[in-house]
Order: structure tokens, then sequence, then C-alpha cells
């Protein structure tokens, strides 16, 4: 009957993909029903205005007292007030609220101006899934919740689809991309209404594609098989991937680097040369994209700060470049003393809410992925070396720099960056694949090469360690839920 059921299963739905599908359709579809409203995601609310509003045909946000914002029923602020004022009570989320929430009628000539300036890093496309799915319940005048249900479950799809996409284009490490797709936080954040799961999944696709050109061109660090014609279909997978993440969320176009070093690598080959071209098309347009948004009055992030701050973007950058070197001291001191709480965030912080399952579980959970990657992926592991695993390895050091410069920069107003490193976690966690396939020493290889000494055979350690990860999955998912059916706010 197994043998019968198996033969069943489609060939592109195999382990990586059963995994990304089985653990995402399951627990994303809890975070999307059983978050509490407004709360799934980082500043869900402020992302909320911006979709809706781009779900009613306005892309960009209208300008009023030279601010950004957005334009909605008074109901909808109404009913993020009554799930606020019920963060303290007995749960975040129950019976009662939904109840009231499912009641509340949007009024389309009772507006207010929402405050979206914040929104502006990230262009209309990041939005687009969640207004596609919020369009039909907006339009049906339905209650704020049921629309922010539906553009949560938009997002979810569509992450899932991207992701999903990138585990079947991947030729290798395709249980490495799997595995950084269903760790909590990201999974958290593609279950809310934010552009983040968009740009999660499409650093998962350029990944993959990525992947799957070295794997044919390349043997390691050699040059790679000359090729006279170009492959145009590759060309426009890498194109099409890296427009979707430069349009996403910067700065994590620079990822698309990676193709130029390939170039490097293969430079015979014209498909390769004209994939870097591509690269370097989606890098134009997402420095654009960036210029834009650095040029706007990006002031309004400082307002979902717990701890307000003062925008100065010349001042700090001012401070960065007066010292550079000292700069980067600090953010490694920020990094590794931070380690440990980065670590838990990635598994307690899904949303607003801090959830309190036993502070070993986040560890465990990040070893068992890693050992799961690799002992699933190991002969590719052994075959990516060279420079391209130096570029990948320092490539995804320097963006995390990147990350804490632009964090210093905007989020922050101290000479040090006190506050520079309070979202480094979140920030972070979407390079998961690549600092897996970058950082795991190559020494460690060898001893997991040889780990069928004995009784284990490598399948067997690597489903154990695939068992573990999931059990903490599990851990983390029923710890949440306490916490938001039951506990209140952690």
């Amino acid at each position: 009957m197994l043998k019968t059921l198996q033969q069943r299963v489609p060939a592109w739905c195999d382990g990586p993909m059963r995994l990304l599908l089985g653990v995402g359709l399951f627990v994303g579809v809890l975070f999307v029903f059983i978050a509490p409203p407004w709360s799934g995601g980082a500043d869900e609310a402020t992302h909320f205005a911006r979709s809706i509003d781009i779900a009613g045909g306005h892309l960009t946000p209208r300008t009023v007292d030279d601010r950004s914002v957005s334009i909605l029923p008074r109901s909808y602020r109404e009913d993020q007030n009554l799930v606020v004022d019920n963060f303290y009570g007995p749960a975040p989320i129950n019976g009662t609220l939904i109840r009231t929430l499912l009641h509340s009628t949007p009024n389309t000539s009772d507006t207010i101006a929402y405050d979206t300036n914040a929104t502006m890093a990230a262009t209309p496309v990041g939005y687009l899934p969640s207004a596609i799915g919020m369009a039909i319940p907006r339009a049906l005048n339905a209650p704020g919740v049921v629309s922010l249900w539906f553009g949560r479950l938009a997002d979810l799809l569509f992450y899932l689809f991207v992701f999903g996409l990138a585990v079947h284009v991947a030729t290798g490490f395709r249980w490495t991309i799997a595995f950084g797709a269903i760790v909590p936080m990201n999974l958290a954040l593609a279950s809310s209404v934010t552009p983040d799961g968009v740009t999660i999944a499409a650093i998962a696709l350029v990944l993959a594609s990525f992947i799957r050109m070295w794997s044919q061109v390349t043997d390691g660090d050699h040059h790679g098989e000359i090729a006279q014609r170009v492959n145009g279909k590759t060309v426009a997978l890498i194109l099409g991937s890296g427009l979707l993440l430069a349009l996403a969320k910067p700065p994590y176009f620079l990822i698309l680097l990676l193709f130029g070093v390939l170039a490097f690598v293969a430079r015979r080959n014209r498909t390769v040369l004209a994939a870097a071209g591509a690269a370097a098309v989606a890098m134009a347009v997402g420095a654009m994209s960036t210029a834009l948004a650095a040029s706007s009055n990006y002031g309004g992030v400082s307002e979902s700060l717990a701890d307000p701050i003062t925008v100065q973007p010349d001042v700090q950058k001012q401070r960065l470049l007066d010292n550079p070197f000292g700069f980067l001291r600090h953010c490694v001191t920020d990094w590794f003393s931070r380690l440990n709480d980065t670590v838990q965030i990635w598994s307690r912080r899904l949303g607003i809410w801090t959830s309190g399952p036993p502070h070993f579980v986040p560890w465990l959970l990040l070893v068992s992925f890693v050992l799961a990657a690799v002992l699933f992926d190991l002969e590719w592991f052994r075959k990516f070396r060279g420079l391209l695993r130096w570029s990948v390895a320092l490539g995804t050091i320097a963006l995390i720099v990147v990350l804490y410069a632009s964090s210093f920069i905007w989020f922050d107003d101290t000479t040090w960056g006190q506050h520079m490193g309070d979202q480094i976690g979140r920030y972070s966690i979407p390079l998961f694949a690549l600092a897996v396939i970058g950082w795991i020493p190559r020494w460690t290889f060898t001893p997991l090469a040889n780990i069928a000494e004995g009784r284990v055979t490598r399948t067997t350690a690597s489903r154990v360690a695939l068992v573990s990860a999931l059990v903490c999955i599990a851990t983390v998912v029923v710890a949440m839920l306490i916490n938001w059916l039951s506990t209140g706010r952690g």
C-alpha cells in the first residue's frame, strides 16, 4: 500500500517539497487565523493600511501635510484599538473579541488618514499579494479582520509558491532552501501582511537560480564548459527573480552580486555572462528604488519603536563615515553580544509577541536544521568550494554589516548604535540558507560523511535531525498558541 501511494506522488513532490508544503501550510494557516489581528508581523497594522489602500487602486500613498498616508474607513482604526485594548486581558485573542470584530462594518464615507510613511522603503510589489487577496473582501465591504485574514493567506500562498518554485528550480541544496522557509520567524512573517515574506521568498528564488547555473556550468572553482548559445529561459529566470528581489525590500538585492563572481569563474560561458547582465539590470533597478525611498521623508519608522528616536540620517551617515572601522568593530561586538537573544528571537518572537518555550529549544532547532541540511545535502556542500563559496560566506557577512549600517542610519540616533541591533534578528534570518551554505566549516564534512560507522547510517542520522527539528517547531507553535489563546502578552 505504501509503495502504491509513493508511486502516485508526482516526481516534483519529493522530500524537500513535502517538507515545505506540509509544515508551511499547516503552521502558516495557524498563524494566519490565530495570530492576534494586526499584530502577526512587524508593524502589521501599518502594512495592512498600505495593502488595503493598494487593493482600492492606490499604488502609492497620498500626501497630506507632507506625510504619506493611506485613506481608510475609521472602523479599521477602531478595530485595531479594540485589539490593542485586549492585549493585556485574559488572552490576546478570544471568542468575544473575534465576534465583535466580525460585526464591524466599514463605512467608506467615514474615513481617516493613516500614516504609512514607514512603508515607503518597499515598493508596491512587496504588497501586491496581500492587496490582491484583500481586493474581494474590500469590494464586498467586509469587516477589517476578514480583509486582514485574506491578505495574510494570500501572502502565505505566494510565499510557499515562490519557495516551491525555488526548491523545484534548484539542482542542489534543496533541503537547505526548504529549511530556510520553515524557520518559525520566517514563516510567521510570511503569514502576516508585510512585504517581508515576498522578500524572503525572492531571496530563495535568486539563490536557487544561482545554484542551478553554478551546477550546470562549473565544477567547483574550475572554469565551466564553453557555451556559444545563450539559454534564454535561464536568463529570464534570473532577470525575473532578480527584479522581484530588487523591488521587494532593500538592500537584499545585493545578493545578485554572486552572479558577477560566477561570470568571472565561468567567463567563457555566454549564458553566464548574459545572466550576470540580467542580474546587473535588476541591481540597477534595486539601487534606483532604494534611492527613491531614501529621498522620501522616512521618519515615520521611528513611530514603531518602543523607545522613540530622533531620525537624523545625515548625522548618522557622517558618524559612520568618520569612523568606519570603529563602526565595524561595534557591529561585531553587537552581533556576538546579542547572539543568544537573536537565536531565541528566531523561534520565540512571532509578530509582536514573545512566547515561552524552554530556552534550549531555539538552539536545538537551529542545530537540528543545520545538521539536517548538511546531512541531506552533503554532496553539494562538498562540491561547492573555492572562490564561489568564499563569496557566499563573506558576502553574507557583508550584507549583515549593510543591514547594521542601514539600521544605524534610519533607526538610531546614538553615536555607537545603541538601537541599531534591535531588529537584526528579523533582518538577518532571511539569509539562513546563504549562511549555512557559506559558513559551515569544510572540516565537518568528513566526520559527517563517515557517520555510517557503527549502526547509524547517514540516512538515519539525517532523519533524526529532521525529526528533532519538527519536534522543536511543534514545541514553538504550541507555546505560541498558549500565549495567544490563554496567557496573554509575553
